[in-house]
């Protein structure tokens, strides 16, 4: 890993080129707990005023950074960002070679992480050449990005468990010690204690970009961890960190341009139409931008769709943020609609969830639901199947809740979606024997694969020799897989002889129609 720090060092800037910042928006100050995530309503709009912000990288982050290149540095200055940044050599005890996922742990929670970020908050110079405002607005840096570079997406499993930070082996290591999921999970939860308490800090984590080869599902999997668990699981509620998955949208490149920024296909991170995009279904585990020579740092062309990408979300958190003040401390409200509880239904249910935030609050992140026991997923509906011959049939549970930009989350409400597909059978177990002007008994039973509703509507047809009815029992609602007697009075007009009586079930609970009518006979004497 060394070896390649000082690769990177050396490498001529048109070559450092593409640097892909996968920006997992962890949660923005004071306002977002979580990433932006899917369907999240934001404003875009740059800070009125100048703000401060340093950006802490390596040779992709100074490509990024570069107005011939990636174009993130004039972006930000053109959205009223004033951007300084640290390189190799950085700081003392030169931190500033260290940037990969487990150095973290030494900028942020180390022994010397107060002389670190004492001179981190105070820096306003550039380290690297990108155009930025002219005037420095003075004061502390407000908002903190850090980025580890590709080699840190090449992470093997297992993701889980997640190992105490006294036990983690990756903690202040370089890209391939103990690299796995579970450890880089590890490592970025021990950061959110010294996030919590500066609130004062806007915190963006880049998620570290993909190489060119071989496929880096490990990378994938701690890319949308970061996005949809770190925060949340955590239950982190100060709202002052941002995550954007870098990693992700360098991932497409769909189309016939030299990326796919502006497209509804390929992979992103975005503001689109309005909301919060995060689309990870059409794309590869690997770098789509990669340079010369299948080098891994982007091409400019994937670094330029990264900045597009990234710098309305920053300006969305940082709204959030300084909208809020940190002062949000109401989740928003989540509401299910599309199915009843205590309702059956014989096919397929979609519930739909909708959520408003507080007036005055940040505004509604996310929307997240559980089917019965599975994971927590973003989205706003979930289709509960009803398959033929029953697969499916019983009572599910959707659990369902929101987050605000402040990373309020909200208690977990549930909605039951009870499915019954089998259709209902009656039977006639046994003949009466009545005598005119006194009480017949007809007994019979509605059966009713389990699970049901647990009632069923009768119709009951007693018919003469002839076949006409003569006396029913209209479309009474009865319980199913019981014994059950049907009592009449035999008009003392009726012949004696041999009537037979039929019992149907129209439709069960979930209005699955009858599939027989049974039979037996009434004799009358």
């Amino acid at each position: 890993m060394l070896g390649d720090k000082e690769r990177h060092r050396r490498r001529p800037r048109n070559i450092v080129g593409g640097l892909i910042l996968a920006f997992i928006v962890i949660g923005i100050v004071g306002a977002l707990a979580h990433p932006l995530p899917a369907g999240a309503a934001v404003n875009t709009a740059p800070p009125a005023t100048p703000v401060k912000l340093v950006f802490i990288h390596h040779s992709t982050g100074q490509a990024w950074l570069e107005d011939g290149h990636g174009g993130l540095g004039i972006a930000l200055r053109n959205n009223n960002y004033f951007v300084s940044d640290t390189k190799y050599g950085w700081g003392p005890d030169a931190i500033g070679d260290t940037t990969d996922i487990g150095h973290w742990w030494t900028w942020f929670r180390g022994p010397s992480s107060p002389t670190y970020l004492t001179d981190l908050y105070a820096e306003s110079a550039t380290h690297s050449s990108y155009s930025r405002l002219a005037t420095d607005p003075g004061g502390p840096n407000q908002i903190v990005m850090f980025k580890s570079c590709f080699p840190n997406s090449q992470l093997s499993g297992p993701d889980s468990p997640v190992p105490a930070i006294s036990d983690n082996p990756m903690k202040g290591q370089p890209a391939g010690v103990a690299f796995t999921v579970a450890n880089a999970k590890g490592i970025y939860l021990d950061l959110l204690p010294y996030f919590g308490a500066h609130p004062e800090k806007l915190f963006v984590a880049v998620v570290a970009p993909p190489v060119t080869s071989p496929d880096t599902p490990g990378g994938r999997a701690l890319a949308n961890w970061l996005v949809d668990h770190w925060l949340q699981d955590a239950g982190y509620t100060a709202g002052n960190v941002l995550v954007f998955d870098f990693y992700n949208v360098l991932t497409s490149k769909t189309g016939g341009g030299a990326n796919d920024l502006g497209l509804a296909t390929g992979n992103h991170h975005r503001v689109w139409n309005g909301a919060v995009q995060h689309k990870t279904d059409d794309g590869a585990d690997r770098l789509a931008y990669p340079s010369a020579g299948g080098d891994s740092h982007p091409n400019a062309a994937g670094d330029q769709k990264a900045t597009a990408e990234f710098v309305p979300l920053l300006n969305a958190a940082y709204n959030a943020w300084v909208g809020n003040g940190g002062s949000d401390a109401t989740p928003p409200t989540a509401t299910a609609t599309g199915a009843a509880n205590g309702t059956w239904y014989k096919s397929a249910v979609t519930v739909t969830l909708s959520a408003e935030d507080n007036p005055g609050g940040s505004g509604v992140a996310k929307t997240e639901y559980r089917l019965d026991a599975g994971s927590w997923m973003t989205g706003t509906s979930v289709t509960v199947t009803a398959p033929t011959g029953g697969a499916n049939d019983g009572t599910h549970t959707v659990a369902y809740r929101s987050t605000d930009l402040a990373g309020n989350v909200e208690v977990g409400k549930t909605c039951t979606v009870n499915i019954d597909t089998r259709r209902p059978t009656t039977k006639a177990p046994s003949s009466a024997t009545a005598r005119r002007g006194r009480t017949a008994a007809l007994k019979y039973q509605v059966l009713d694969t389990v699970p049901n509703g647990g009632t069923a509507t009768v119709t009951i047809k007693v018919k003469n020799r002839a076949g006409k009815v003569v006396k029913t029992l209209k479309s009474v609602v009865k319980p199913v897989n019981t014994s059950l007697t049907w009592k009449f009075t035999v008009p003392r007009t009726w012949r004696t002889g041999t009537y037979r009586f039929y019992v149907s079930a129209h439709r069960d609970t979930a209005g699955n129609v009858g599939a027989n009518v049974a039979s037996n006979k009434l004799i009358v004497r």
